[in-house]
């Protein structure tokens, strides 16, 4: 055998064995159990091929290019570079599209938990209320790498996504009883609560006076909800001006973008522009499709909490 064929050959059994060790890590890492999308172990696979240029891989995951089949629903699981992670079962856009939009999770939702995890006094012994939950995505991570926090609250209006976020929220925190509390049978007590919440009936008078900060990600893109959103956000700070709302949104329209921040103005309140920024594919890999558009956070308060020379808007 020619020495070049040789050593060919002896890279090739290498990376192999390499590529053994990696599958054999995978099925026995412990979020083996929540499996992710045929369509993604594909991707993966046809990804080290292309890498180590050693052909089709002689694996199980070569069956699955014959497998029509794809799941409704799947889990995904999302680790930061703090170590955390959350798993969330969310809707399969392979099937959907881009999907049921409370069903998936976005990238306004990683970038506003990067931005707490930096700027984490902000939430320090704080009572919290999001809106727009989703499947969980924000409100998980932040339970998880903010300690502080002292009570957060998920809200959501549909039933489908309420499912959902109930399922994901004791996935992720009852597991480790030294996280949150979360009492079935006495709710008044619960460190970590979900109710339902229609923008267009605004606050319940029971939500009126329990929280500090308002949070919000990925939920300004439907122009017609944009009035009561900003609707539920001046009746929080009527009631106490001292609240504050930290909204990140994705900037797929400047046009709607726009509508939010006149709409905010007109209703007495003042935005800041906190922060811009944009993921890198190898840092969003796992996230939505709009994964290299910019997110921009925003803190919202009302006019009556600052002095008359602050009451400018700003954007960076």
């Amino acid at each position: 055998m020619q020495p070049a064929l040789k050593e060919k050959r002896l890279y090739k059994m290498k990376w192999r064995s390499y590529i053994k060790n990696i599958w054999d890590f995978v099925n026995e890492h412990e979020l083996s159990k929540y499996p992710v999308a045929q369509e993604h172990k594909i991707k993966v696979q046809a990804w080290l091929n292309n890498i180590l240029g050693l052909g089709v891989l002689e694996h199980p995951l070569n069956d699955f290019k014959n497998d029509h089949t794809e799941e409704e629903f799947i889990f995904k699981t999302y680790e930061r570079c703090y170590g955390e992670y959350v798993t969330l079962l969310e809707e399969n856009k392979s099937i959907f599209g881009h999907g049921t939009t409370g069903l998936t999770s976005w990238q306004g939702a990683l970038m506003l938990t990067d931005w707490f995890v930096i700027n984490n006094k902000i939430l320090k012994g704080k009572r919290i209320i999001e809106l727009g939950s989703g499947v969980g995505l924000l409100g998980i991570h932040l339970l998880k790498t903010c300690p502080d926090i002292l009570e957060y609250t998920f809200t959501d209006t549909h039933h489908n996504v309420l499912n959902f976020l109930n399922y994901n929220i004791h996935l992720n925190l009852t597991q480790t009883p030294t996280y949150y509390r979360i009492q079935k049978d006495n709710p008044e007590k619960d460190s970590v609560s979900l109710r339902k919440l229609d923008w267009n009936t605004g606050l319940p008078k029971y939500n009126l006076r329990e929280f500090d900060v308002i949070l919000g990600s990925d939920i300004v893109y439907e122009r017609s909800l944009i009035p009561p959103l900003v609707g539920v956000l001046k009746t929080a700070m009527d009631i106490d001006s001292k609240r504050r709302a930290y909204i990140a949104c994705t900037e797929r329209s400047q046009t709607t973008l726009d509508i939010f921040e006149t709409e905010i103005l007109n209703n007495g309140l003042r935005y800041e522009i906190l922060y811009k920024g944009m993921y890198s594919p190898r840092e969003n890999i796992l996230n939505s499709d709009v994964q290299h558009q910019r997110t921009r956070i925003y803190e919202i308060q009302s006019v009556s909490s600052l002095p008359a020379d602050e009451n400018q808007s700003r954007t960076l």
